[in-house]
């Protein structure tokens, strides 16, 4: 019993001996686990004492902003030098975007306008120290567009952000000022604009958001049934309605100007007036309407009215129900040779009236595209293409020889066809008017038909 005794204490003490050898190796590691934890909590006691130096909290500073000199301190690691002056004349400030979006260069130089005259951007970055900017949706000559988020809603919104040194840039504002000032209630089917100002030299306005536009929804898609499209195109009529009564032109009528929602394909909403302008009122641009929608009197600089967006209408009418545009020229004197193929020549009127149809005609009347030609054999005249003719598309045909039907998808399409052709009238004054398009039998007899 006693040699059991003493074994049990060698063990133990064996024991206390390995556990002392042990512990001040543990021991030894604690002063840096110490410091290190000394330093962060000192980190976050800075972080802290920024939020209570400027006298807010994090769930404040989201909802109503701070202002500069808060900012400041807040965002004290994430505003560049430029920035530091700049936010000094911004009343409230809700977000100064990622560190890392900003370009260095541009923000040390203090310059933020390319070559071209756009803005000099990054996805991450701000707008006006309330805009966050999450994807760029389009940039052209005239503006860059971008989906954002407000962040003092938390909404998404559109922001068009102006490129500079073009002479138009402030009429879309005042186009949309006065769409807002006629309709409160938000019902014209045109897109709502929600603010506009200026950033950085550059003028932008907000945008409602909308989850894509109708050229994108038709890419790829199967055909639509009457059902689907009808109602479609009686909301862009709606649009045009609202916009014509109030004689205003929108100019630019395609499928990209448009903006839905998958949910509420029936609500559509027109975008885009860049190039929109009051009757009587705008000076004549050549770059009215988009080359495929572009009516024919833009081609040869006759008077534009709000005529020019019944054309529009056409196309975009009949590109609903296709899937594909209506027709698609080359350049800008092969599309004009493509509507002379389904709709002939226009009227002596017209050709004594419009002032650039010359470039179209010779002084005799006569495409130039096409050249006339006399049959030997029984004396008749037929009008050939001509050959050594480079602006026009060598499949072309002369005018008047080819059917809008055949363009249209199969089936009984005779109501949409006629709807068409009241659109696509040479003479302006001869268009059927948006106030009674909706009265066509199109938009009632065609949805019975499958």
């Amino acid at each position: 019993m006693s040699l059991l005794i003493k074994s049990v204490q060698i063990v133990k003490l064996h024991a206390f001996f390995q556990l002392r050898m042990i512990v001040p190796a543990r021991v030894s590691y604690f002063p840096s686990f110490r410091a290190w934890n000394r330093k962060e909590a000192s980190m976050n006691h800075l972080t802290l004492s920024r939020w209570q130096v400027a006298g807010v909290s994090q769930q404040d500073e989201a909802c109503s902003g701070l202002i500069p000199q808060q900012a400041s301190l807040v965002y004290l690691h994430q505003l560049t030098s430029y920035e530091k002056r700049e936010i000094e004349d911004y009343p409230i400030v809700y977000t100064v975007g990622d560190y890392g979006s900003k370009n260095q260069t541009n923000h040390e130089l203090g310059i933020f306008t390319l070559p071209n005259g756009s803005y000099c951007f990054k996805e991450g970055d701000h707008i006006s120290y309330r805009y966050s900017i999450d994807e760029v949706l389009s940039s052209g000559y005239y503006a860059q567009v971008f989906r954002c988020t407000d962040k003092k809603t938390d909404k998404k919104v559109c922001i068009k952000l102006k490129n500079r040194n073009l002479s138009t840039t402030y009429e879309e504002t005042i186009i949309l000022l006065r769409i807002h000032q006629l309709n409160r209630q938000n019902n014209s089917n045109c897109v709502r604009m929600l603010d506009y100002d200026h950033f950085r030299g550059h003028h932008f306005i907000v945008l409602e958001n909308y989850q894509t536009d109708l050229a994108s929804y038709l890419c790829g898609r199967s055909k639509l049934t009457p059902r689907e499209y009808i109602p479609m195109i009686k909301s862009i009529v709606h649009g045009l309605k609202f916009l014509h009564q109030n004689k205003i032109i929108h100019g630019d009528l395609k499928p990209a100007n448009v903006l839905l929602n998958e949910w509420n394909r029936n609500n559509l909403k027109l975008t885009d007036f860049g190039l929109s302008t009051f009757v009587n009122q705008g000076p004549f641009f050549r770059d009215y309407q988009t080359l495929y929608y572009k009516a024919p009197e833009v081609f040869c600089q006759g008077k534009v009215s709000v005529e020019i967006d019944i054309w529009s209408l056409g196309c975009v009418a009949a590109e609903i129900v296709r899937g594909t545009p209506l027709f698609v020229g080359d350049n800008y004197f092969d599309q004009f040779a493509l509507i002379q193929e389904f709709f002939g020549k226009p009227s002596r009127k017209l050709f004594n009236t419009w002032g650039g149809i010359h470039q179209f005609y010779t002084e005799y009347f006569f495409p130039r595209h096409c050249f006339e030609w006399l049959n030997p054999f029984n004396g008749d005249r037929t009008m050939e293409i001509e050959p050594h003719y480079k602006l026009a598309h060598p499949s072309r045909k002369p005018p008047l020889t080819s059917s809008l039907v055949s363009k249209l998808p199969g089936g009984n399409q005779k109501f949409l066809a006629r709807f068409l052709m009241r659109c696509f009238e040479w003479d302006p004054t001869e268009r059927i008017k948006s106030s009674f398009i909706l009265n066509h039998p199109f938009f009632h007899e065609s949805i019975n038909i499958q």
